[in-house]
């Protein structure tokens, strides 16, 4: 995903085990991250970042949320307290997401770009590409002012792929950034909604602005076609 790539996401840790697992689960995801080696180094350097991960261990002893993580932009927090009072202070300093760092990690990575996913599309905003028209808030998707019945589904993969026209993007980017899913299940059903994308939204000759190219075993890509 270019967005992460670009403007990164940083891991806070007490642990340094924990700083590895999450840059392992961030990879499988097709994500990428900016180390920090600890609480400490997180005033001044994580500015920027739109992405903060705690990893938080009961037995350090320490709060989850340090007052400098709360100005970072969104923050996930990934503990192994089960104590109620814990997970409120950490909401209630500014902590977007509570998560159970010991559940399996495939059930870690799901959740992790699930969350990910969430944050970045509040961020985006609505778009517009000419003919088509994408209301973020709402999920609506318009070509011109015709709206396109859309299933939510369908118009989470429209809306990433028309954000990033213009370069193949990847199953198993798809199968994390739109499905929320391990990028190693089965890509068929992103060749089952991108089908009805064609269709529906006129990415296939002859009524043609856009062609969605399927790339065989790597991904789609959007085209620019000259306009009828």
């Amino acid at each position: 995903m270019g967005e992460f790539s670009e403007s990164g996401i940083t891991i806070v840790a007490t642990e340094p085990a924990d700083k590895v697992l999450m840059e392992e689960l961030l990879c499988r995801a097709g994500l990428c991250s900016v180390r920090v080696n600890g609480l400490e180094e997180v005033e001044g350097k994580s500015q920027g970042f739109p992405v903060t991960i705690v990893c938080h261990r009961e037995a350090a002893g320490r709060n989850p949320m340090m007052p400098t993580v709360r100005d970072t932009g969104s923050v996930l927090v990934f503990s192994d307290s089960k104590a109620e009072r814990t997970v409120v202070e950490a909401l209630e300093a500014g902590a977007h997401y509570f998560f159970d760092i010991g559940e399996s990690p495939r059930l870690m990575q799901a959740r992790l770009a699930a969350a990910l996913r969430s944050r970045l599309q509040r961020s985006q905003g609505d778009l517009r590409v000419k003919p088509f028209r994408f209301d973020l808030g709402n999920r609506r998707a318009w070509r011109e002012d015709r709206l396109i019945a859309l299933s939510p589904k369908e118009f989470d993969l429209a809306y990433y792929l028309f954000f990033h026209r213009g370069r193949t993007v990847g199953n198993s980017e798809l199968m994390t950034a739109v499905w929320s899913l391990p990028r190693t299940m089965d890509t068929r059903r992103i060749d089952t909604a991108a089908c009805r994308l064609r269709k529906k939204m006129g990415l296939e000759p002859p009524d043609v602005f856009w062609r969605l190219k399927r790339l065989r075993s790597e991904g789609y890509k959007l085209i620019p076609v000259s306009s009828r």
